[in-house]
């Protein structure tokens, strides 16, 4: 640790080295585990420099790191790891088809700045919405358009590099290196000549390889020196900038679903359709196509009912009747085909395959996907052979397992289910990974296409290459005679892979229960949420707070790699009680959205809720936050003097008195309570056939009495339905958020009560707040799984949802009259039919509550269409950054400010004549932020003639 010390006064950026650090970075999405020595986020290039120079000097690894996507462990070791996603992660420039970019910056997030430009990156790995460039350089990542496109190899013009020995070169393909770098490109270009005929000799006989060190870079006698950087997973130089080549967009496409019937006919059938020059033909066996089937029936109308294999093809083209033609043309191949022409259709069959990863992990049981002989590729002639003896290894060993992949490449994928806390299964993995990569070296293949080597595939290279592997150690030592670069991968590891497992050997969870307080966490439920997640990563470009602040230990993921840490006894269970581990936890918006878009559906949210609750349990809760919340008994307080608390909430003394006693930001614009609470209005209809008991939540209850509460009962009472407001207290999701869950059961135990009561009389129950919806649908059932809680999420839908109900139904009145004048509602301006123009938010909130429904996501649009001269525009929707409380206290105000900045300034630039949204908090954030007025659907939905 002394080492480490010094680098903090040398370093720009951040250098990190405590245990919750170090536990975070110890794994990825590979099945790996091992804690670095520290972690540096360097601030730039210099940085990087001073690091790798300190590094030589103290005898120190470095292990460079993006999104941590690695199937093969490559960015994880026991050294200093570099994470470049925080601070070098930016395009610096952008030159007709070539683009400069650091090695942090996510490809998807490239593409959707390149494409305003007319460009695009090509190759596109399934993890492109979340993995760097830096690490698709590192492995020489492909993705299913290689076929057309090829890998990253192909794109790379040169590359800025920190060498071992601390000098930042840039190397590029087309001429000859700078001095600095002179000595070891003449090695290696002598190395590579002398040994010309072993290198062919060798070589895979596929498409794509990303096995071994790339050392076919000499053509014409010019040595192609990025080349070979390219895959080298950072064991020859560290990458701090890329100058990538660039595409245009072809106008047209076709998809097309073929049914090949059998295995045996795959590899006859690619043959036939490469003459057709697709982008992308995918493959999907059996096992995969019945997932399918089983966890997306969306998409099982448009499976067929027997098929051994499918193959998804895509055609592109600048002449639309051209690759129409083509299309048809595939016809010859199978009489058994899907043809999409429409945008639509064509992202629905796209859907299948991309529904690979996520379904697949979505497996229930102890045996679980694992992606150990992932990323297999053979002669495309030869798939049939190579996927029918696959088969019968895996027959052999007694395990299932799922074949998808890049076909048109010979590119398969593979995830055997296995349990790696059994013994007996380690011991099977290593049996099939020894077989599977014997059988993909005899027909000519390589271990790996786009993936990797890392730790998996490391110890087999002498198997795949033989003699060639000892030049693979000259290149190791040209460039780094020190081995501090990224060790132990593509050379000197030890003989099985089998090593440095998240689970391994003889595994035993470590009890987190204590003396004084039992723990949750102990128990098989929690356990089973928490390693569901497989740090794929994807969550971090899912969270609002991680893509604003760009901080690993602020990711989801991080959340269930602590806690897996915690229950496999690598940190002590004492660090559930610290200030580090509360505020890593404490910062969520509980928004729901890493549940909701999660390809596994791990519900990160309610193991923060626990986690939070078990540090409750022995710490204590301030008193601030016990009252915030609260918000039913201090919103009471508040209006028995309505106009004196408007008054306090909105003076500079108020602020402070707030923010002193309550923690509440004195930049904070609180909402204006109502003159009268919703719950003194008596309904005077009588009774009738349909009856509503409205849950209205303390927002309108206390605030939108009149537009938000009060429109809501008069629709309902307007289309002749009973309403009734049932006792009721605050739903308890600010409780529930803050993990306050003790003091959250008095109120959902209340609630329960009452709203069975009225289930039981004949009603049902209609919210209008999104969160309170989220917590009688999902969170109830959830925190108490009983027969009340069941019946209650069943017979709740939000005020939309009814609505459209009765439209489908025929009962809705429809006969809108025009939206008045600027502000709305108000008394309509005779004649004025001009449209109305509006911006659409949809709240993470309702979204989260609709995601099992489907084809409701959309009903709130779909029924504000329905008035005559509204105009909903559309703008590329984000979380607003309010998240409940957590926008309200002192120290989050800026970063929920800067969270909904893109929606702010897309609203902005929009002009619209108003926003729409149904959740309050949303009102809230967007009205403070843009000055634009928000209503809520249902005060445009009651502006109707009847």
């Amino acid at each position: 640790m002394e080492k480490l010390k010094g680098l903090k006064r040398i370093i720009k950026g951040e250098v990190l080295f405590d245990e919750l650090t170090r536990a975070l970075y110890s794994t990825g999405a590979s099945i790996y585990k091992i804690k670095p020595a520290a972690v540096v986020i360097p601030r730039d290039k210099e940085d990087v420099v001073k690091l790798i120079e300190y590094a030589q000097k103290e005898g120190l690894s470095v292990i460079p790191r993006g999104a941590c996507s690695s199937l093969t462990g490559a960015a994880i070791g026991s050294g200093i790891v570099i994470d470049f996603t925080k601070y070098m992660n930016q395009i610096m420039q952008v030159n007709g088809d070539f683009v400069d970019v650091q090695p942090g910056i996510v490809y998807a997030g490239l593409n959707k700045k390149l494409a305003a430009m007319n460009r695009f990156f090509a190759p596109d790995p399934s993890s492109g919405n979340f993995c760097t460039i830096g690490g698709m350089i590192g492995c020489n990542a492909g993705g299913a358009h290689s076929v057309k496109y090829k890998a990253t190899n192909e794109y790379v013009e040169s590359l800025e590099v920190v060498l071992a020995s601390g000098e930042l070169v840039n190397i590029e393909r087309s001429s000859s290196p700078p001095p600095t770098a002179f000595k070891i490109a003449d090695k290696i270009f002598n190395l590579i000549s002398k040994n010309e005929l072993l290198i062919e000799e060798r070589r895979p006989k596929v498409k794509r390889n990303a096995c071994g060190y790339d050392l076919n870079i000499i053509k014409d006698g010019k040595l192609n020196l990025p080349r070979l950087l390219v895959g080298s997973e950072g064991t020859l130089g560290i990458i701090t900038e890329a100058r990538l080549r660039l595409n245009k967009p072809l106008k047209h496409k076709v998809v097309a679903l073929l049914n090949i019937g059998s295995l045996e006919k795959v590899g006859e059938a690619v043959e036939r359709l490469l003459e057709f020059e697709p982008s992308a033909i995918e493959l999907m066996d059996e096992f995969f196509i019945n997932l399918v089937k089983e966890f997306e029936p969306g998409l099982k109308t448009i499976l067929p009912e027997l098929s051994q294999a499918l193959l998804l093809v895509e055609l592109e083209g600048e002449d639309k009747d051209e690759v129409r033609q083509r299309a048809e043309n595939l016809k010859s191949v199978t009489e058994h085909i899907q043809v999409a022409y429409d945008l639509v259709e064509q992202e629905r069959l796209w859907k299948i395959r991309k529904s690979a990863v996520p379904i697949i992990n979505r497996v229930i049981g102890l045996k679980r996907p694992i992606p150990f002989i992932e990323d297999t590729i053979v002669p495309i002639h030869k798939s049939g052979e190579y996927i029918n003896q696959l088969h019968q290894i895996f027959a052999d060993n007694q395990v299932e397992a799922c074949i998808y992949g890049h076909a048109g490449d010979g590119n398969l994928h593979i995830r055997p289910r296995l349990d790696l806390k059994d013994n007996k299964d380690i011991h099977k993995m290593k049996k099939i990974a020894d077989e599977v990569y014997s059988l993909v070296i005899s027909l000519k293949g390589s271990m790996t296409a786009e993936h990797g080597d890392g730790f998996l595939r490391t110890p087999y290279l002498s198997k795949q290459y033989g003699p060639l592997t000892s030049l693979f150690k000259e290149v190791k030592n040209i460039f780094d005679p020190q081995n501090i670069l990224n060790p132990n991968k593509i050379i000197d590891i030890e003989e099985s892979f089998v090593h440095d497992l998240i689970y391994g050997w003889d595994f035993n969870y470590a009890r987190t229960s204590t003396k004084q307080a039992s723990s949750k966490f102990d128990k098989d439920n929690l356990r089973e949420e928490i390693e569901k997640c497989h740090s794929c990563g994807q969550c971090r470009n899912i969270c609002p707070v991680v893509m604003e602040t760009l901080a690993e230990e602020n990711s989801p993921r991080a959340k269930a790699t602590l806690l897996r840490a915690i229950i496999t006894g690598d940190l002590e269970g004492s660090h559930f009680f610290t200030k580090r581990f509360k505020k890593i936890f404490d910062l969520c918006l509980n928004c729901r959205l890493c549940l909701v878009q999660c390809p596994t559906q791990v519900d990160i949210p309610q193991l923060i809720i626990e986690a939070k609750n078990h540090y409750i349990s022995k710490m204590g809760q301030i008193v601030p936050e016990q009252i915030i919340q609260n918000p039913q008994l201090l919103l009471s307080i508040s209006s028995l003097m309505p106009h004196f608390t408007n008054l306090f909430n909105r003076s500079k003394f108020g602020k402070a008195v707030l923010e002193a006693t309550l923690g509440l930001s004195t930049k904070r614009d609180l909402p204006q309570i109502s003159p009268k609470p919703l719950t003194t209005y008596k309904s005077l209809s009588a009774p009738k056939e349909i009856k509503i008991a409205y849950f209205h939540g303390c927002f309108a209850n206390f605030y939108s009495v009149e537009d938000e509460g009060l429109m809501v009962i008069k629709i309902l009472e307007r289309h002749g339905v009973e309403v009734i407001l049932p006792r009721q207290r605050c739903c308890g999701a600010p409780k529930i958020a803050g993990g306050n869950l003790d003091a959250a059961y008095e109120n959902i135990k209340y609630n329960i009560e009452y709203l069975s009561k009225a289930i039981s009389a004949g009603y049902h129950v209609v919210t209008s707040c999104p969160t309170c919806g989220l917590m009688l649908k999902k969170d109830y059932p959830r925190i108490m799984d009983i027969p009340a809680t069941h019946l209650i999420a069943q017979n709740t839908s939000d005020i939309h949802q009814f609505l459209w109900r009765l439209f489908t139904n025929g009962r809705l009145n429809t006969d809108f009259k025009p939206l008045p004048g600027k502000p709305v509602p108000s008394k309509p301006v005779p004649g004025k039919t001009v449209n109305k123009q509006f911006i659409y938010h949809q709240p993470c909130h309702l979204t989260a509550t609709r995601q099992a429904c489907l084809g409701e996501d959309t009903l709130t649009v779909q029924l504000l269409k329905l008035i005559p001269n509204i105009s909903l525009l559309e703008i590329e929707d984000s979380c607003c950054g309010l998240g409940g409380t957590f926008g309200l206290k002192k120290e989050r105000f800026e970063l929920s400010m800067k969270i909904g900045e893109n929606l702010f300034q897309q609203i902005k630039d929009s002009n619209p004549d108003g926003v729409i949204t149904s959740c309050a908090g949303c009102k809230m954030q967007i009205e403070q932020a843009t000055n634009i007025n928000v209503y809520h659907p249902i005060e445009l939905l009651n502006n109707m003639e009847f």
